[in-house]
């Protein structure tokens, strides 16, 4: 898998999915590290003998001398956790009627479907057991669950075979089963919930589309066949390339990777950000850096099951790399190997203290930042740097060389991962939160879970997944408003405040519209029209969405939240002479808002008119419309398709990525 440069110029975006992409364009970062030349940290590479001294003492501590028994990092340990031997005790329902291959196919059913569903899922949640009645929360939770939902038979359309995953079952999947399956509800509230069925509806149709790598059943385990295929066998062994099980990850699982910002000649890239630190002109694709976080945590778990179940051996696992999650990232912050500089750390003090409630101050502020913030992308970008870098000084501080040096898939396990999460625990025992907050980590089901609400108009769920999120982020946490804002659908850029005006749901719109009100800004009106003037990718506002789909009261209402009457009660604000100016000031902000244009030309008024929804119309038109259906471009019109209306609205939300962490 050794990097060709001519390949990689002449198709930069499949040279960015790739294994050796991330550690190439990883390595620039890397480099300003170790010369303190990055733009967001400051780099003390004289701090990281310390690291690597804490990191060694937490391996040596949980397994002494007894290198060999560190197990590489993967969700096998997961399944176990509570030192329960739980997959030995699945594998021993089956007996001996069950081959190795079957056996193999049904964990890899289990193993792709849990890590795929490990996402946060809220400091509020906890999952009992039904089998210790002990409780378990955040991954290992999660991993329980899945495991004890998969041995009855959640996942599986055949009652005679139980222990299986396959489409047919996880496209029926549907939000009570799950909440059902994971013990979740309104006192044991659990994140995502709502964004991981959908996930399983989307698994089911990947399963369905790639019958070369999960068969005519459509199960994951039946990657195991199409990788055998593929392998080399001799002296009773099979060897399969890393490499082979990569592209059926990424491209088998393709149907359920989210699009993101970052495309490169029209192809969506996952996980790659461009980074102002790469020494490359922002044009250039090699500013690009990928991380692919979900799937080399896939790649691990798969790995380390199918060595453990077959005669089978990896090679290429050397391609993989530390993975760029907050506890790894947060591990080099907290012992001062990456330390904010001054201008980034007022930055995201702000950020911090503008997603606060109203009235609500904190004395320890947090820096925050979202999720594409470049401080965010060159963080991450040099954490995977330094995790090769501590892997090698790991080693030498154990003393270990040749065969007897542990892997990065083991130093992930049992160093980097557990000593970050154990120091934030240290400094920040309260909340254990990592010491840089990334703001639009409203986890990608999070944003899902806001969004469906919406939708369907559910307010009280809406509320209650707002405020279980917030609470999960800082001390104090920030407002539900600053968290709504964040969140746009990522293929269309549709907010909440579109699919609400979309479906008329007024008590939603009202909520938001109240909530605004009590927003903590500098300029709240400018915040407000922000909000409820905000366009997604075809240009459309959500008076647009409602003026076609006849959302009369929805409409009225975005109208005066646009541009809202004065709720002082002052005498002096409502003399006649200020009455009279404010009246006129709001009039003008109205007829600009429903003059607004979409990508195609057109006004809420035309689209109102052109749906036939009279109502909408004559009230746009005492607010100011003008018929506009003249003056439009025709070839424009057909620019924006039918689906920007309701049906759009009401169609699945697609599955957004599930982090690992």
């Amino acid at each position: 898998m050794a990097e060709d440069h001519e390949s990689s110029r002449a198709d930069p975006a499949t040279f960015l999915k790739s294994l050796p992409a991330i550690r190439k364009q990883s390595s620039y970062i890397l480099e300003k590290v170790v010369k303190n030349d990055l733009k967001h940290f400051e780099c003390h590479m004289e701090r990281l003998p310390a690291l690597v001294e804490y990191v060694a003492k937490v391996i040596t501590r949980d397994y002494g001398s007894e290198f060999d028994s560190i197990p590489p990092h993967g969700r096998w340990q997961h399944f176990e956790v509570g030192g329960k031997k739980r997959v030995d005790d699945l594998i021993g329902l089956w007996g001996t009627s069950v081959d190795s291959l079957e056996r193999t196919r049904r964990l890899l059913d289990l193993c792709v479907t849990s890590v795929l569903l490990d996402a946060g899922a809220g400091d509020k949640w906890t999952y009992r057991s039904r089998d210790d009645g002990a409780e378990y929360r955040r991954s290992e939770g999660i991993a329980v669950a899945s495991m004890e939902a998969f041995r009855s038979g959640f996942f599986s359309s055949h009652p005679d075979q139980p222990h299986q995953v396959d489409a047919g079952k996880l496209r029926t999947v549907a939000l009570p089963e799950m909440e059902s399956a994971f013990h979740a509800n309104h006192s044991n509230p659990m994140e995502g919930l709502q964004g991981r069925v959908t996930l399983l509806n989307n698994m089911s149709k990947a399963l369905t589309a790639n019958p070369q790598f999960f068969g005519s059943s459509a199960r994951p385990g039946n990657m195991l066949d199409s990788l055998l295929s593929a392998s080399s066998y001799s002296k009773g062994r099979y060897s399969i390339s890393v490499e082979i099980l990569w592209n059926v990850l990424l491209e088998g699982f393709s149907q359920i990777w989210p699009g993101t910002r970052t495309q490169w000649e029209g192809k969506a890239l996952g996980d790659a950000w461009h980074c102002e630190s790469m020494p490359f002109a922002p044009t250039d694709w090699r500013s690009i850096v990928p991380f692919h976080k979900l799937s080399q945590w896939l790649a691990y778990s798969v790995i380390q099951l199918i060595e453990r179940m077959m005669p089978v051996d990896f090679f290429g696992k050397e391609h993989l790399t530390g993975l760029p999650e907050y506890r790894n990232g947060g591990l080099f912050v907290d012992l001062g190997v990456l330390q904010l500089r001054s201008a980034e750390v007022l930055r995201g003090f702000e950020c911090y203290k503008e997603s606060l409630p109203a009235n609500q101050q904190s004395e320890d502020l947090m820096p925050m930042f979202k999720a594409d913030d470049d401080a965010i992308v060159e963080w991450r970008a040099a954490t995977v740097g330094l995790l090769d870098v501590l892997h090698k000084r790991v080693n030498e501080y154990l003393g270990l060389e040749g065969g007897s040096r542990l892997s990065l898939a083991q130093v992930l396990e049992a160093g980097s991962w557990k000593s970050g999460r154990e120091v934030a625990r240290e400094k920040r025992p309260d909340t254990s939160t990592p010491p840089i907050i990334t703001m639009s980590d409203v986890n990608e089901d999070t944003s899902l879970d806001i969004l469906f609400c919406a939708r369907v108009g559910d307010l009280d769920e809406l509320k209650t997944t707002l405020s279980n999120f917030a609470s999960s982020l800082a001390v104090p946490p920030p407002s539900p408003l600053s968290i709504l804002d964040a969140v746009q659908d990522e293929f269309t850029g549709n907010t909440a405040v579109h699919y609400a005006a979309a479906n008329s749901h007024v008590k939603v719109l009202q909520w938001i519209m109240n909530e605004g009100y009590q927003e903590r800004t500098r300029d709240e009106s400018s915040a407000r029209s922000a909000r409820f003037a905000r366009a997604n990718k075809s240009g459309s506002t959500p008076l647009h969405y409602a003026a076609m789909n006849g959302a009369l009261e929805a409409s009225k209402l975005l109208i005066e939240s646009i541009a809202p009457a004065s709720r002082s009660h002052s005498p002096e604000v409502h003399s006649n002479q200020n009455s009279h100016d404010e009246t006129e000031i709001r009039r003008d902000i109205q007829r600009t808002y429903v003059e607004l244009k979409n990508g195609a030309g057109r006004t809420a008024m035309f689209e109102a008119e052109s749906a036939g929804k009279s109502e909408v119309a004559v009230f746009l038109a005492a607010v100011g419309a003008k018929d506009s259906r003249v003056n439009v471009d025709e070839d424009e019109t057909e620019a924006v398709s039918e689906a920007d209306g309701k049906e759009d609205m009401e169609s699945d939300v697609k599955a957004d990525d599930i982090q690992n962490g």
